[in-house]
């Protein structure tokens, strides 16, 4: 035995009336006209006939879309052709899909660079994401360049420690290393950072992006090299996991 689900047909035939295919217009017009699927609407009926035989070029089925059309007419009063008309002067669209939820995709590291709430990444961390998260926050991405591989993200929020720059060779444990930035999950793991600064990209580019874009660097003095350990356990007061969600 085969359940009929009617008002389900029903969903599906509007779907494909909608794409315009003229079966499943002249479809939904009989279940209109013979409330079939729990919906009886003489006026729907005669719209979706009248769709039919226009779009269906030839042969049984456009003289039945043009007969059901006509005979429904006859029934119809003034403000009911009216209503009629109106409905076939609408342009036939498809339901607009629900978007896909996005999903965590990838993780970078980004360093807090302002007492202001400013972050700095790679371009690469972020770009292409629908959203990018420090959870629990949603935050927009206020900068990039894609050639430099960097990009400013912003916080709603005051910080009392954040990342600084100093001036002259880079030594270790100071400063930004752009390229290096996910090295801190490295020395998180490993208990050590990449020490090849020949693939860093120094910070006077960092900082002329930052002001570039109204972020100015804090310029602070150094003049000793630091353990690995010391350099991630300082780094960890400025440093934020950002998600990139397709």
């Amino acid at each position: 035995m085969v359940v009929k689900n009617f008002p389900l047909a029903a969903k599906l035939y509007e779907l494909a009336a909608h794409a315009e295919i003229p079966m499943a217009q002249y479809r939904l017009g009989v279940f209109y006209l013979e409330d079939i699927g729990g919906t009886r609407d003489v006026v729907r009926a005669f719209a979706w006939f009248a769709r039919a035989a226009a779009n269906e070029r030839g042969g049984g089925l456009k003289a039945h879309a043009a007969k059901a059309r006509d005979k429904v007419a006859q029934h119809l009063s003034d403000e009911d052709k009216a209503r009629g008309a109106a409905l076939l002067k609408q342009k036939s669209t498809q339901p607009k899909a629900t978007p896909s939820k996005p999903k965590k995709q990838s993780t970078g590291t980004g360093f807090i660079v302002s007492a202001d709430g400013y972050i700095l990444t790679n371009n690469h961390v972020v770009a292409g994401c629908r959203e990018v998260r420090i959870e629990p926050l949603k935050v927009p991405v206020v900068a990039e360049d894609s050639k430099g591989d960097l990009a400013l993200l912003k916080v709603s929020a005051n910080f009392k420690r954040f990342a600084t720059f100093r001036d002259g060779a880079v030594r270790k444990g100071e400063g930004v290393v752009v390229s290096k930035l996910d090295a801190l999950k490295m020395a998180r793991t490993t208990g050590d950072i990449p020490q090849n600064v020949n693939l860093a990209i120094k910070g006077s580019i960092a900082r002329d992006f930052m002001a570039k874009h109204g972020v100015t660097a804090v310029i602070a003095p150094s003049t000793t090299d630091l353990p690995a350990a010391d350099v991630a356990e300082r780094a960890q007061f400025y440093t934020a996991l950002i998600e990139c969600w397709k």
